[in-house]
C-alpha cells in the first residue's frame, strides 16, 4: 500500500487547479442533520465534487467499512444502497462555491494496527479521517469522519472529532473546528 505522503500528493495533483462545475451530497437514511442554513450536514452517505469529466467522490466504501476517497462518480459507489441526492440550490456556500477553484488539499490521517498473536504490530492501516480542501476565494470544503454529541439544549455539537468509524462531516465555507 502506498504512504500516506504518497496518496495526499497522488490527490493534490488530481484536484488542485480543477475548476468546480458543481457538488452533490447523497444520504442513505430519510434523516440527517443540517445546520447553519445549508452549509453543515451529517451524513451517512457521500459528497462528490465534479470538474468536467473529472469526478471526485468521498463516501462510504462497502469493502473497507469507512469512508474512502475515489476519482470516480458517486453513483459507482451508490449502487446497491437506497440512496437520495440532497437539494443544495437554497445553500448560499453551495452556490459560492460553484466555479471556484481548488488551489490545496489538506489531508488528516488515523488507523490502526493490526496485532499478530504475540502482539507484534502485523499491519498498520492508515485511513485519511478529513479532506480539507482550499478554494481560490478563500472558502474551503471540509470533509471528514466523525463521531458527535449533540446539545440537548441546543441540539448543536457539545462534542465533535474525527472517528473512522463515524459519520461524514460536510461542511461548505469555513472550516468547522473539532471539539473533544
Amino acid at each position: 500500500m502506498e504512504n500516506t505522503a504518497q496518496l495526499t500528493e497522488a490527490w493534490k495533483e488530481a484536484l488542485v487547479g480543477k475548476t468546480i462545475d458543481d457538488v452533490s451530497l447523497h444520504m442513505l437514511a430519510e434523516h440527517y442533520i443540517e445546520y447553519e442554513e445549508g452549509r453543515i450536514w451529517i451524513s451517512d452517505g457521500g459528497f462528490e465534487i465534479r470538474s468536467g469529466e473529472s469526478h471526485f467522490s468521498f463516501c462510504f466504501h462497502d469493502e473497507s467499512g469507512n469512508f474512502a476517497f475515489h476519482a470516480q462518480p458517486l453513483t459507482d459507489f451508490m449502487e446497491g444502497f437506497d440512496h437520495y441526492e440532497v437539494d443544495l440550490s437554497e445553500s448560499v456556500p453551495y452556490l459560492k462555491i460553484k466555479g471556484t477553484t481548488i488551489i490545496d488539499l489538506n489531508v488528516r490521517w488515523s488507523g490502526y494496527e493490526v496485532h499478530d498473536y504475540d502482539g507484534s504490530v502485523q499491519e498498520k492501516i492508515d485511513i485519511p479521517v478529513e479532506f480539507l480542501i482550499s478554494l481560490d476565494d478563500g472558502q474551503c470544503i471540509q470533509l471528514a469522519t466523525v463521531e458527535f454529541t449533540l446539545s440537548p439544549e441546543t441540539a448543536f455539537f457539545t462534542k465533535l472529532d474525527y472517528n473512522i468509524e463515524g459519520n461524514m462531516l460536510v461542511c461548505l465555507g469555513e472550516k468547522l473546528e473539532m471539539m473533544e
